[in-house]
């Protein structure tokens, strides 16, 4: 299929930002649109924009693992036509609302404005009674997720934008879904974990005052944001695999799961059981069964058995002997050979002389050091990639004190 390529409008994004700003979300907090979902593990959304620059020619972008959609959305704000694949169903949806939003015409914005308006000023609908069948609410009588009044509220405002229809209500849920945390005993720094008794003191906003901050963030954006001028479709949840009549790909863009134990799955738990885009803490394990391994949680006997890569085994056998975990070298394990697939698919997906751009840091278990990107990079060579420029882009540091590094990985398909 071929699309259309629009003039290039570069100058939504500043483009002169220091490098260690563009694989870091934080820049992503000003941004219109991007703004309405914060992710800590993302990227700028300037990396893509710089990248899109590059290759002016590009029509059709992909992100094998699309998050909160950054790569799509900037592709369809500069006139591309942006792609994804994304596992993690709240995120899944929050980037198509995201997308969608800034793509809308100026008569479609004006009606999802109008209807949200309406609604913040009719408020929640409370029924407590009817709240008790809620999955957030189920979960909250095991785990105090929330406080009662708080979980009212916020099951209040989720009733109220759910009498709306179309792109409106969706936008009206995903305010609702994006103040959950705010208003919770839960706290995300890299992962979802309770709030300690100090933070629990501190002040934060009410619920309906997180609701209406955040519809009126949403309103500014879709009175003040150019339309889009490019389009972007979901086209896969699961980034091993993808259509078969799709492509040619002449751009990705991407930042792969770290391999440092997050659960990127549990992050979200409390959004997806609002949405009720799972019925309880369980069905966490379908989406962490059917994610690329990452991380310990994803360990299970539900993975795919990995295939054995000789440069992961010279890391793997170390932490076969040393790990304080046994799971550390089977998820090293798994996650290389899952990254194997992943960019086999998408080189299969590719034009010729397309090129990829990864984001990735490496990481260190019980005093072994893996140089993540320089294995990605032996597995992209051995599978038909070419490197164009490895670049360091932030220096961190592991939890023992010892030096590690984000970088982005430029290949090109032969």
């Amino acid at each position: 299929m071929a699309y259309a390529l629009s003039q290039p409008r570069t100058a939504l994004f500043d483009l002169s930002a220091d490098v260690e700003a563009l694989g870091v979300f934080k820049p992503n907090r000003e941004a219109p649109f991007h703004r309405w979902v914060h992710l800590t593990e993302g990227f700028s959304a300037r990396l893509v924009a710089a990248e899109l620059a590059n290759d002016p020619d590009a029509r059709l972008v992909y992100d094998p693992f699309g998050g909160t959609g950054t790569t799509p959305l900037v592709a369809a704000e500069m006139g591309r036509h942006g792609t994804w694949a994304e596992v993690n169903p709240y995120l899944r949806e929050a980037a198509t609302i995201k997308v969608e939003a800034a793509c809308a015409d100026p008569e479609q914005r004006q009606e999802i404005v109008a209807t949200l308006r309406r609604l913040l000023q009719l408020g929640p609908i409370v029924d407590q009674d009817a709240d008790g069948q809620h999955p957030l609410a189920i979960a909250n009588e095991a785990r105090d997720f929330f406080s009662d009044e708080a979980l009212a509220e916020l099951l209040g405002w989720l009733r109220r934008f759910d009498t709306a229809t179309g792109l409106a209500r969706r936008v009206g849920l995903l305010s609702v879904a994006t103040s959950a945390i705010h208003a919770s005993n839960m706290k995300r720094a890299v992962d979802l974990r309770r709030r300690t008794e100090k933070e629990m003191l501190q002040s934060r906003p009410a619920v309906s005052e997180a609701v209406q901050e955040r519809v009126s963030l949403m309103i500014s954006d879709l009175n003040s944001t150019p339309v889009a001028e490019g389009s972007a479709t979901n086209v896969s949840t699961d980034a091993r695999t993808l259509p078969e009549d799709f492509g040619p790909i002449e751009l990705v863009v991407t930042s792969p799961p770290y391999l440092n134990g997050t659960n990127y799955c549990r992050n979200t738990k409390l959004e997806l059981l609002l949405l009720s885009l799972i019925q309880n803490e369980d069905g966490l394990m379908d989406i962490r069964s059917r994610s690329v391994t990452a991380g310990i949680n994803n360990v299970s006997k539900r993975i795919r058995e990995p295939t054995l890569i000789p440069a992961v085994e010279e890391v793997a056998l170390k932490l076969d002997e040393c790990a304080y975990d046994v799971r550390i070298p089977k998820m090293v394990r798994a996650y290389f050979s899952d990254m194997q697939i992943v960019m086999g698919t998408t080189r299969s997906a590719m034009k010729p002389g397309g090129r990829m751009v990864l984001d990735i840091g490496d990481s260190r278990f019980a005093g072994v050091h893996i140089d993540v990107p320089t294995l990605l990079s032996r597995i992209a060579e051995d599978g038909g990639w070419e490197i164009e420029d490895v670049e360091v882009i932030r220096n961190r540091v592991s939890k023992d004190g010892n030096p590690l590094c984000q970088k982005l990985l430029r290949l090109c398909s032969r």
